[in-house]
């Protein structure tokens, strides 16, 4: 193994496919089940899983990069694997990485806030979204339950916000906030509570779930060894590897 992909988001999946390279890593990064990305990293991840490209699996709970030697240790499943004669190490999440050099700084400060909200009362209507110009609650999006089995029209909700690292913490963007002011302006729209006899309504009715924080920055480096490549850019159209196409070609997930 001469070069090796380190991290599991779709756009290390989408570079491991176009190169043909083998993959490791220790939290996959998977997009949540609204992304437009989901399905393309599903695809990409059965492809290189069906090509045996991608080691290990699930099964790594650590791994350490040493670029001076060129080699990469491997812990999974309580065993341990060396791998020597490494030449390029492209490195897409480095969280979980021992052995590679500090950073100077972040990119940006800015983190994704998705506040996850079940609705008790209100779930029915015909909205998708209501958008607001303001980076906090800067989308409200709603989605059909996964609550409740079988097909169905009732809707949960998704709140995304933009937020620097301070704000995030601040009373004014938190969760509470949040449900108080999603709850407004469902009811701006028009939307009404659970029907509750002939014309009548009950009232909107929010319940918080979660809070998801995803950093949009990533780690910025000064003095890198020429064997440590961090987030190249990678597409996914076409593999060097044939058999990796006839994999994209014969398996449609849309």
């Amino acid at each position: 193994m001469q070069r090796v992909v380190l991290g599991a988001d779709i756009n290390a999946l989408r570079y491991a496919f176009e190169h043909g390279l083998p993959l490791l890593y220790v939290d996959p990064k998977k997009p949540h089940h609204l992304s437009e990305d989901l399905c393309e990293w599903h695809h990409l991840y059965w492809c290189l899983s069906l090509a045996g490209k991608i080691i290990f699996a699930n099964m790594v709970t650590s791994i350490t990069a040493n670029p001076d030697s060129g080699s990469l240790k491997v812990i999974y499943n309580n065993r341990t694997r060396t791998f020597e004669g490494i030449d390029k190490f492209y490195i897409f999440d480095e969280s979980k990485i021992a052995g590679l050099p500090a950073s100077i700084r972040m990119s940006t400060g800015v983190v994704e806030v998705l506040d996850w909200i079940n609705v008790r009362s209100g779930m029915k209507h015909e909205h998708d979204k209501i958008e607001n110009s303001s980076q906090f609650m800067k989308t409200i999006l709603f989605y059909p339950t996964l609550r409740i089995d079988g097909n169905h029209d009732l809707k949960d909700i998704c709140v995304k916000s933009y937020l620097t690292d301070t704000e995030v913490n601040q009373f004014e963007h938190s969760e509470l906030v949040v449900k108080i002011k999603t709850q407004e302006a469902m009811k701006a729209v028009g939307i009404r509570g659970a029907g509750n006899g002939v014309g009548k309504f009950l009232s909107i009715k929010l319940e918080s779930d979660r809070r998801e924080i995803n950093p949009l920055g990533h780690p910025v480096y000064s003095d890198l060894p020429e064997n440590l490549i961090f987030r190249p850019s990678a597409q996914s159209s076409k593999s060097s590897d044939d058999y990796l196409n006839i994999l994209m070609r014969e398996v449609n997930f849309d």
